[in-house]
């Protein structure tokens, strides 16, 4: 099982803390417009039986309390999977993504921290598991969001059904299209590649001339639903870049939609503030 796993998570690559390339691999797809995008989102039926605040479950490194004014904690569901460890943040990774969603969400939140990874931990330990619990958890836990930002080449059946099972339950799941410059016809990558209802974010940046392209690291292809600028991003402990960072700021923009529409595949047209930081058609933008 341990030698599968190495295979399947190398989920964090980091270079430098203050300029880490964060790999964290799901899906989602844009149009430009006048006023801003369309997303097309898959077949979700979202939440309307709930009046209290969007509790978005983060799956990641756990949480830095230092940030806490800057995240809204959920103050119940919080939970670390790492034997002998807390939810506190030995890595980076988790916090940033959190601050990310904070910063971006213009809805009332909670994140409910559910910490699988541990910088602690030697390479061949089990993340799988810890993993896979965290997603039981959350689902349980009847959250509106999971935002999961890592992934494997390979798919795993046990990862699969619970990820389905969250889905089915209309559990918006956001992940990341990973950092491998890898077209998804020639490379898989799970979960982003699990079910077409799963929201998967590619990376944006900007070249030398200041033209808009998917960043170099940023996995592609048909299943990637949206490219956000994620390129050396500003979050509370610092700047990151990877498809981790553009598929949490996507969890935040899309959060105000969870209890609001009722989605059958069609567009949503999201007024963001700036156009300018979000772009497709995917082709335009694709760099091979």
């Amino acid at each position: 099982m341990n030698k599968l796993l190495i295979l399947i998570l190398p989920l964090i690559t980091l270079s430098c803390m203050s300029q880490a390339k964060i790999e964290i691999k799901r899906k989602i797809k844009v149009q430009k417009t006048d006023k801003g995008f369309e997303i097309r989102l898959a077949k979700h039926k979202y939440r309307v039986d709930r009046k209290d605040k969007i509790v978005i479950a983060v799956i990641d490194t756990g949480f830095n309390n230092k940030y806490e004014k800057d995240v809204k904690l959920c103050k119940n569901g919080n939970k670390s999977f790492i034997e002998g460890e807390s939810i506190e943040d030995n890595h980076g990774h988790g916090t940033h993504i959190a601050g990310l969603i904070a910063k971006n969400i213009k809805v009332d939140y909670c994140i409910m921290v559910l910490k699988y990874y541990s910088a602690k931990s030697p390479d061949y330990v089990d993340t799988l598991t810890p993993s896979n619990k965290a997603f039981r958890w959350a689902i349980d836990h009847n959250v509106d969001m999971i935002n999961y930002s890592g992934g494997g080449k390979k798919p795993i059946e046990s990862e699969r059904v619970l990820i389905l099972e969250a889905l089915s339950k209309n559990i918006i799941v956001v992940t990341a299209a990973g950092n491998e410059s890898k077209d998804f016809k020639d490379q898989g990558y799970y979960p982003a590649m699990y079910d077409k209802r799963i929201i998967v974010v590619g990376n944006l940046m900007k070249n030398s001339k200041g033209k808009v392209i998917r960043a170099p690291s940023s996995n592609y292809g048909e299943q990637v639903d949206l490219q956000v600028f994620g390129t050396n991003i500003e979050s509370v402990n610092g700047k990151m870049t990877g498809t981790s960072q553009s598929t949490a700021i996507v969890t935040g923009r899309i959060a105000k939609y969870v209890r609001s529409f009722r989605v059958t595949k069609e567009l949503i047209r999201m007024n963001y503030e700036s156009s300018a930081n979000y772009y497709s058609p995917l082709d335009k933008y694709m760099r091979k």
